[in-house]
């Protein structure tokens, strides 16, 4: 058997990808039935290009033509001569491999890009199921923010919340509101500039002589942001917001940039 060894390359590779694209003319897939059983390599390369094809199309979006462009192309169809595939040749078909279809003749500068495409997502397999789990990753993280501002959203109109208009300490100038519960808080910003990637934000509750932590959160725009909310925070109607180097609360504020208390 050839193309046994594991990166071994095969001169006809480029055919098994047009083979399980259902793209090669009849004298290249003739070429292939004789060559793809006592190959390991282009049987390899079958798989693989069914397993990306089958991705990419369950990540396209159906939509159905206009009807009047779906007509044309069933006349266009229709009237394409058809090349049956020749009796005294029969198809050695890998395990789960379907048969070809009847189908038109195509193009060989098209197939051979199209094959020369979907070789290159197979020889970058490795490096596209990285970007593939960042991507579902990035989306998992918007998908939480997204969550995360709903919930400060309608935590910033229960009329069961506190309500405690921070100012900065500075211009005297409201630069935000936190809005709590027993469980659950949220700050809502007004005049709040964003924190950078080396500075975070701490909420603190100041009714006790030492200030204690309650919450952190990172400022990128100027909407609500769901506070994970500590258990002691209904102890203290007092409160300031303090910015922090680094990316954890101190043991005490820094520098507070505002403050205020429960009216």
């Amino acid at each position: 058997m050839t193309g046994e060894r594991r990166g071994q390359p095969c001169p006809n590779e480029e055919l098994a990808v047009g083979w399980a694209m259902h793209a090669l003319e009849p004298n290249e897939e003739a070429i292939l039935r004789d060559h793809l059983p006592g190959c390991a390599r282009c049987q390899l390369t079958v798989r693989s290009t069914h397993e990306v094809m089958a991705v990419m199309g369950g990540s396209v979006r159906r939509e159905e033509p206009p009807a009047r462009l779906r007509a044309r192309l069933m006349d266009a169809i229709e009237h394409t001569p058809q090349e049956p595939q020749k009796p005294n040749q029969p198809r050695h078909a890998l395990p789960d491999a379907s048969p070809i279809p009847l189908r038109p003749r195509r193009s060989k500068a098209r197939v051979l890009l199209a094959a020369a495409a979907v070789l290159l997502v197979v020889a970058m397999g490795g490096a596209a199921a990285v970007k593939l789990n960042q991507l579902s990753g990035e989306v998992s993280a918007v998908k939480l923010q997204n969550e995360q501002m709903n919930r400060a959203l309608a935590l910033s109109v229960d009329p069961k919340a506190s309500h405690v208009p921070l100012k900065s300490t500075t211009t005297g100038e409201e630069i935000g509101t936190l809005v709590s519960t027993a469980t659950d808080a949220a700050f809502v910003p007004e005049r709040l500039s964003p924190n950078d990637n080396g500075h975070i934000y701490v909420v603190w509750g100041t009714s006790t002589p030492s200030p204690v932590p309650l919450a952190t959160f990172d400022l990128q725009s100027g909407a609500p942001n769901l506070l994970t909310w500590s258990a002691d925070a209904h102890k203290h109607k007092q409160f300031a917001v303090s910015i922090e180097p680094g990316r954890v609360a101190p043991a005490e504020p820094t520098t507070i940039v505002a403050n205020g208390q429960v009216a």
